[in-house]
């Protein structure tokens, strides 16, 4: 079913629970019911707002309990250390969020914004053919495909912000590809010196950057 979380890193954001996650978060004041247009503005069919969805596991290896030191949850290891150190998760389904991170990361892949069940097939090799435009998505096939790609999404409210995240990324790798640095920001900059394992030491005005990158290309050769 659909709730709107009120607290946490997907504050202000529609998402779907198994319903009893669902009712513990709306009890705990940490989610509500959101009106039909909230659904809609959202990207998703009122008509499926209680569709029910299989109660969702703690990924192995990690343990969500209610936490000891107030209203939440905290998330523990194999061992038994708890890795929220400084307060509780506002809900179950956050600390299973931050498990399914967590254990991406100690396999190093990259994060996801947040863990959806139902995917769409965006950029999952099946089907063939052309990619299917940004507006013909629904939500969670954008958010899919923001996942696939690594982009950080936790600013991500509704369709439109999804699909200008993902049409940025396309600018982003198509001046990339044609060697055009200077329309890149510093940060995007450095990411792709990372990506490529150029050396940008003691480098951070974006001039820099840029003879950094081009230099790493190469000579441009003509005629």
């Amino acid at each position: 079913m659909y709730v709107l979380q009120l607290a946490g890193r997907q504050d202000g954001q529609i998402v779907e629970m198994d319903a009893v996650t669902a009712k513990a978060a709306i009890a705990q004041e940490t989610a509500r019911v959101p009106t039909d247009e909230e659904i809609q503005e959202a990207g998703f069919l009122a008509k499926n707002r209680d569709v029910e969805v299989p109660p969702r596991e703690v990924l192995i290896g990690y343990r969500v309990e209610p936490s000891l030191e107030g209203p939440g949850w905290d998330l523990f290891d194999a061992g038994g250390v708890k890795l929220n150190k400084d307060e509780p998760f506002h809900n179950k389904q956050e600390a299973m969020d931050a498990a399914e991170n967590f254990g991406r990361r100690a396999r190093g892949l990259p994060e996801r914004a947040d863990v959806w069940s139902n995917q769409g097939g965006q950029g999952d090799g099946q089907g063939g053919g052309e990619p299917q435009p940004y507006d013909k998505m629904n939500v969670e096939q954008l958010r899919a495909e923001a996942d696939r790609r690594g982009l950080d999404s936790s600013k991500a409210t509704k369709k439109a912000d999804w699909i200008a995240l993902l049409k940025h990324d396309d600018e982003v790798k198509a001046a990339i590809a044609a060697g055009n640095y200077d329309a890149l920001t510093v940060d995007e900059l450095k990411a792709s010196a990372d990506a490529r394992k150029v050396d940008i030491s003691g480098k951070s005005a974006k001039a820099d950057l840029v003879a950094a990158l081009k230099a790493a290309d190469g000579p441009v050769v003509s005629g």
